[in-house]
Order: C-alpha cells, then sequence, then structure tokens
C-alpha cells in the first residue's frame, strides 16, 4: 500500500479496484491530456487533478472493510470536500511528492508499466498506446510543467 504526507500527516492510499479506477478516470485522463503547461493556473489545474486521484486512493484505503455503498454524487460530494481539505494543508514540495504516488496507482491499475531500467536507475514507466508518460521530482512549476505525464507516441518500429 502506498502512502503520501499531507500537511504532515501521513495517509494510507489504498489500491484500485474498477470501482475507484472508474472514479478517478476523469482525472487521470485530465492529467495524461493535459498537453504544455503555459502558466502556474495550469500547473495547479494538474496538480489538483493530481491529488483527486490519489484523494480517490486515500478513501479506498479509509473505506475498506466498511462494505459503504454509496452513489456516484454522494461520493463526489465527499471527494471534493477532501480534496480540498487537502488541498488547504498541502505545501509544495508536497505536490511534488504525488507525482510518484501517482505513478505508483498508474503502474498497479496496469494504465502504466515500468521500463527495465539500467544498472543503478529507477525503472521509468512507458505508457501503453495514449497513456501519459515521465515525472521526476522537481522544486519549481516551470520543471514541474515539464516533468507532469506527456502523451507518447506509440511505438512504430520505424527508426528516425
Amino acid at each position: 500500500m502506498n502512502e503520501v504526507t499531507i500537511g504532515g500527516t501521513k495517509y494510507p492510499v489504498g489500491s484500485f479496484k474498477f470501482q475507484e479506477l472508474e472514479r478517478a478516470a476523469p482525472f487521470i485522463d485530465k492529467v495524461q491530456n493535459a498537453g504544455i503547461l503555459q502558466t502556474t493556473g495550469d500547473t495547479l489545474r494538474v496538480a489538483t487533478d493530481t491529488l483527486s486521484v490519489v484523494t480517490v486512493g486515500i478513501l479506498a484505503a479509509e473505506d475498506a472493510g466498511k462494505n459503504l455503498v454509496e452513489d456516484d454524487t454522494t461520493y463526489a460530494l465527499r471527494l471534493n470536500a477532501r480534496v480540498a481539505q487537502l488541498k488547504a494543508q498541502m505545501s509544495w514540495s508536497e505536490i511534488i511528492a504525488l507525482q510518484p504516488v501517482f505513478y505508483d496507482i498508474m503502474i498497479d491499475t496496469g494504465i502504466f508499466k515500468p521500463k527495465d531500467a539500467a544498472p543503478g536507475e529507477d525503472p521509468a514507466p512507458v505508457v501503453e498506446a495514449g497513456a501519459a508518460a515521465s515525472l521526476s521530482e522537481t522544486s519549481s512549476a516551470e520543471s514541474l510543467q515539464s516533468s507532469l505525464p506527456q502523451a507518447v507516441p506509440e511505438e512504430t518500429g520505424i527508426e528516425s
């Protein structure tokens, strides 16, 4: 189980089953289709969508074993309230720390698959057709822009 620290509090991030993936899908799509982030506002919107995906996992961990059944509207209200609460507590470094958790979720769900790394290097995510790629830890909005997921063309076997 993943874990994320927000506002100095550690939160477990539960595994994504079909329901969690379905609930996170609109946010995952926004992150994957963000394109080039040109403004701080663009960067923060993608960070909010990334936080929303992670928050689905936080709620999954909190709800584990509760046999909780709720309609989509009730869940959306609870998710939005939790995202707002977490955003109010987050520092910039905690926003950056969401990136590896987001990638772990994408790998765990099968949206991304890990790529073999060179010796001494962490495996970098690679993407199935149409998904997003490469995040790295950064400390500025400009660096974050270039490190957030970008669409990667499918491998064709044609060398350029």
